[in-house]
């Protein structure tokens, strides 16, 4: 069983923050249906990230991409996956080598169970899908998440 503790996700924060990958948005462009985000609907609230990054872990086994997105309100949403995870369904839950975790303001939550469909991981650019509900660690409330998507370049 995967357990995360609440300072595993702030240290993927500031991992991220460092940016030991960055998203490409100079240099050399990508098609035009390019646009490194994450988006979601979390409870009834439409959610962007507003800066994207992300960072790769090789020290793990095959190793690990870290999918960081903040919002202007300065929530979180970050996104924890094997880097050679190939297209396909996934699921999410405290058990397996995938998660996605949300964070905002003092209330930090988790993404207890979902569901993630990879429909892309090639040429530095991984893009997908997720869903499921996300449980506060501190307290029982559970919060919805659909529609949510990602895209991003990674090196």
């Amino acid at each position: 069983m995967k357990k995360i503790s609440f300072k595993h996700i702030l240290t993927l924060l500031a991992f991220s923050s460092v940016l030991l990958c960055s998203c490409e948005k100079n240099g050399t462009l990508p098609p035009s249906s390019y646009q490194p985000a994450i988006r979601a609907t979390i409870g009834t609230k439409y959610w962007f990230s507003g800066s994207t990054s992300c960072s790769v872990d090789s020290g793990r086994g095959t190793g690990e991409i870290f999918i960081s997105g903040t919002n202007f309100d300065s929530s979180t949403v970050i996104i924890d996956a094997p880097l050679f995870i190939v297209p396909g369904f996934y699921n999410l839950n405290q058990s397996s080598q995938y998660a996605v975790y949300y964070a905002r303001n003092t209330s930090h939550f988790a993404q207890v169970f979902g569901s993630a469909f990879i429909t892309g991981n090639s040429n530095n650019t991984i893009a997908g899908t997720f869903n499921g509900n996300i449980l506060n660690k501190s307290g029982g409330d559970s919060i919805k998440v659909t529609s949510g998507s990602f895209n991003i370049k990674y090196k």
